[in-house]
């Protein structure tokens, strides 16, 4: 899912479906930047959401750009809606699978590697592009590999860039998260929560490789305010480079 919001202030709310039943959505205030407002020598910034499924990416994301005033915020797996179009599924099967479900390798990381591989080019393309464009991004997915690429050529540019891993220490809490995330969709939390040992494999997997990364762990369940360290990160970024 992809708002661009230029300038404008996400605010959830409940409302009812077509179904009747009462369902979160997304409404949007108008708010002027301060970029808009002329002060146009503020950098622009990156923020990268990393995380197995259910750990509260989506969530975070909405809160960080409405919080913190992004201008665009995308998530990979509206990224990977994009790249099926007009693909068969027999020339690149990992770009049509979960990121959880089983592969070729049958390994949960080796398969979920492969699923991210697959939405790679797209992931760099939109970032790259923000870069260019000098606009606030906000990018969530578990198909974000952690790695310093994506934050170092941005910083290069002459922005701030921030990639943080989610994540959930016990195993009952984060099938808790899948199923209360599954009472607002039409999706089946059984689905996750039946696979919830490869999960837990992804995420064990995603944490070994945000060792050797710049990118910051952030436990979603015992932190109480996970935008305002989100936004710490940011202030020192800027507080370095002012030094």
């Amino acid at each position: 899912m992809e708002y661009y919001l230029h300038a404008e202030v996400l605010r959830p709310c409940a409302e009812p479906n077509m179904r009747g039943e009462t369902v979160r959505v997304i409404k949007v205030n108008k708010a002027m930047t301060a970029r808009e407002r002329g002060a146009s020598d503020e950098p622009p910034r990156l923020l990268l959401i990393c995380g197995a499924t259910g750990v509260g990416k989506s969530t975070v994301a909405v809160e960080a750009a409405q919080r913190l005033g992004f201008s665009r915020l995308l998530s990979s797996d509206a990224i990977r809606e994009i790249m099926r179009a007009g693909k068969d599924e027999s020339e690149n099967p990992a770009l049509f699978r979960s990121s959880f479900s089983r592969g070729e390798a049958g390994d949960a990381v080796v398969d979920w590697l492969d699923t991210c591989l697959a939405v790679e080019d797209g992931i760099s393309v939109t970032i790259s592009r923000a870069r260019r464009e000098g606009i606030d991004l906000v990018l969530e997915g578990v198909h974000l590999v952690p790695e310093n690429r994506w934050l170092r050529e941005w910083r290069e540019a002459g922005g701030l860039a921030v990639g943080v891993v989610l994540y959930v220490d016990q195993e009952n809490d984060h099938i808790g998260m899948l199923e209360t995330r599954e009472e607002h969709s039409w999706r089946r939390a059984d689905r996750y929560v039946g696979a919830i040992q490869r999960l837990r494999a992804i995420q064990s997997g995603i944490l070994e490789r945000t060792k050797i990364t710049n990118w910051v762990e952030i436990e979603t369940t015992r932190t109480a305010d996970v935008v305002a360290r989100i936004e710490h990160l940011f202030d020192l970024q800027w507080n370095a480079r002012n030094a």
